[in-house]
């Protein structure tokens, strides 16, 4: 057995706790155009999975899409 033992599992529980922590924060933060866009009146699930992969595109068209909620009256 190595004599740094402690230290390898410490160093694997300290990575596998920075990998979790990190996929929690992606998911927060794709929830920022998800929410945008569900107040527009469009699909939130549609647009958290949009988000996950492409978070840039997602916020710019979140912003960019008309908005279904409040029609617009000519």
């Amino acid at each position: 057995m190595p004599t740094n033992f402690s230290a390898t599992i410490l160093g694997q529980s300290t990575a596998s706790f920075m990998l979790v922590l990190g996929i929690v924060i992606w998911i927060f933060i794709a929830l920022w155009p998800a929410r945008v866009a569900y107040r527009k009146g469009h699909s939130f699930l549609l647009f958290f999975v949009f988000s996950l992969f492409f978070f840039p595109a997602a916020v710019i068209t979140a912003y960019v899409v008309k908005d279904r909620s409040h029609p617009v009256e000519d």
